[in-house]
């Protein structure tokens, strides 16, 4: 079997809610930070935000899917992405920065609240794959 239909069983094996998270809200709002690579803190912005979602790539494939070891690039990158994304909020962003980093900064706060469980848990023995 192929790692890419690997990938996607493990996907479709997570709980129906988890799959929309990702694919309706997580994925598109992270990657919808490179429409504002020109705005305030543009590329940062992008870069963590991508980076928290690429690195998860050679871990599926190392743990054979989806793992609670999964947390740890998005606690890596998207922390200091709140922070970068705050400051920017409150800085020198325009309008409609303002509104996408509200956004932004609501949805990867509550991703991270499930990541740091996550990792918790990943550190602790739970190291299976979905």
């Amino acid at each position: 079997m192929s790692v890419a239909v690997e990938m996607w069983e493990s996907f479709r094996r997570l709980p129906l809610w988890v799959q929309a998270w990702m694919t309706l809200l997580l994925v598109p709002v992270n990657v919808a930070t490179l429409a504002f690579l020109g705005g305030s803190n543009g590329v940062l912005l992008a870069v963590l935000a991508i980076a928290g979602m690429a690195f998860n790539m050679p871990i599926m494939v190392s743990q054979g899917g989806m793992s609670k070891l999964m947390a740890l690039p998005h606690l890596i990158f998207w922390i200091p992405l709140l922070v970068v994304a705050l400051i920017t909020l409150f800085g020198d962003a325009g309008s409609g920065q303002r509104v996408f980093l509200v956004v932004l900064i609501v949805i990867d706060a509550v991703s991270l609240a499930f990541d740091v469980r996550d990792f918790a848990h990943w550190r602790n023995g739970d190291r299976a794959a979905v």
